[in-house]
């Protein structure tokens, strides 16, 4: 939810033109060993019966016998520990540095990494194409641990995604990064929240 309130609130790269017209936009956060998502319509967060929607990293596949959740699936932390593993080669440095060490590897043709990664991006495909089917966001957001998931990888899963988009529901929806390189997105959507809090306070204040 918070990069959902900073990507709507700091979007200054998108003209007020275009954030008047954004009806649907749905975040998607992949952080180290979870995935998350925040909904917001005409400009508000949605809030289900139970504080919950747009909850992308719960919805569940199975997979042959076993029921896993998405998030399971779009790990960061475990993507890059199973390709510590592969390749007996303990990375250093935090979780982006050693995310990026993978792509970088992946870029150079190495054939394991190829395969890791092609997996992944398989699950992220098939998770958006849901998103579009069930939400039709106009636009979605990547954030999270690392925030340069479409930089790396968009054009591969656009690809990808007009080969399963059988009734064009997701023609002309916008994907992006967030804004935010060096820094995490929860921060300034806390810095927004908590300013948003205290006019609504004031407000019922009279």
């Amino acid at each position: 939810m918070l990069i959902m309130i900073q990507t709507f609130h700091y979007s200054w790269n998108l003209s007020s033109q275009t954030i008047s017209r954004i009806r649907i936009m749905l975040s998607f956060c992949i952080l180290a060993k979870v995935s998350g998502g925040a909904l917001l319509i005409d400009g508000r967060i949605v809030k289900g019966t139970n504080f919950a929607a747009g909850e992308v990293g719960h919805t569940i596949l199975q997979i042959k016998d076993n029921i896993v959740e998405i998030e399971a699936l779009l790990s960061i932390s475990k993507l890059v520990a199973e390709f510590e593993r592969l390749k007996s080669n303990p990375l250093v440095g935090n979780l982006k540095d050693k995310f990026d060490f993978v792509v970088e590897i992946w870029r150079s043709g190495d054939d394991t990494t190829k395969q890791l990664i092609d997996t992944f991006l398989y699950n992220l495909t098939l998770t958006l194409r849901n998103i579009g089917y069930l939400v039709n966001p106009q636009i979605i957001v990547f954030g999270g641990s690392v925030n340069n998931l479409w930089e790396n990888f968009g054009p591969i899963i656009h690809d990808r995604i007009k080969k399963i988009d059988e009734y064009g529901f997701l023609k002309g929806m916008t994907f992006r990064n967030t804004i935010f390189k060096n820094v995490s997105p929860s921060l300034p959507g806390c810095n927004v929240a908590a300013i948003n809090r205290i006019f609504e306070d004031s407000n019922l204040m009279g």
